[in-house]
């Protein structure tokens, strides 16, 4: 699956990243809030020291050990001067939403396509 991330803004420009994942590469698939999600990447981190709200829900593909999602980052800053770079390490990627009946739906359509795909054997 490939997708495009894109942000603007006009302190910093134009920011677009070009990601892809093999589902055959997945080994689990996390649906949780973002805290939750915060609270497991950024250990020693206190997860209660930042506001959230309202809550929003990602739907995480975890990828098997020594795999990695391509990420091709062109950025355009507010004179124009483009730059872009690689960032072949990414072991996971993010979906943001803000239902959980939405992202369980998401997650469940990964699963499939995950079994599909020969994927990892427990996705949940």
């Amino acid at each position: 699956m490939s997708f495009t991330l894109v942000s603007e803004n006009e302190s910093t420009g134009r920011s677009e990243g070009n990601y892809k994942i093999s589902f055959r590469d997945v080994d689990k698939l996390l649906v949780e809030s973002e805290k939750e999600a915060v609270r497991r990447i950024s250990v020693g981190l206190d997860p209660d020291r930042f506001r959230y709200g309202p809550t929003i829900f990602l739907v995480t593909p975890v990828l098997i050990s020594g795999k990695t999602i391509p990420n091709h980052q062109r950025a355009t800053d507010p004179k124009g001067v483009i730059t872009e770079r690689d960032y072949p390490s990414q072991k996971e990627a993010y979906f943001y939403f803000r239902e959980e009946d939405a992202a369980q739906r998401m997650a469940k359509a990964m699963v499939h396509a995950v079994e599909l795909c020969g994927g990892g054997k427990d996705p949940f």
